[in-house]
């Protein structure tokens, strides 16, 4: 019920939980599926993925990148970057070609 679920997230320390991120998964490389075994991977993980999307043409950096459009969810940000063992990037990094509609995007090249 939305009650639980209320208290599940008020009670949790995971911030994948508490602070309810959204997260774009996109596939710069020329390897087919990337994104989708990415989110398979990130959702055993206890993540919530809301797009999984080929990026549009254009120049990306190599390896996976994680840009931070939304500051607020720090938790989440640091759990990113041990999970991948990067440093997170600020949204003014992110390529043009994508839209800052999610708190986290990821790019796979």
């Amino acid at each position: 019920s939305s009650i639980q679920q209320c208290l599940k997230k008020q009670l949790s320390s995971d911030p994948r939980v508490y602070e309810e991120p959204t997260i774009a998964i996109y596939n710069a490389s020329d390897t087919d599926g990337l994104a989708s075994s990415e989110k398979a991977k990130l959702e055993e993980k206890g993540y919530t993925i809301n797009l999984v999307d080929n990026a549009p043409e254009g120049e990306y950096p190599e390896g996976t990148s994680i840009y931070v459009i939304n500051t607020e969810k720090s938790g989440t940000k640091k759990l990113l970057e041990g999970d991948y063992n990067v440093y997170t990037k600020s949204a003014e990094e992110l390529p043009a070609t994508i839209a800052k509609e999610y708190d986290f995007i990821i790019i796979l090249n």
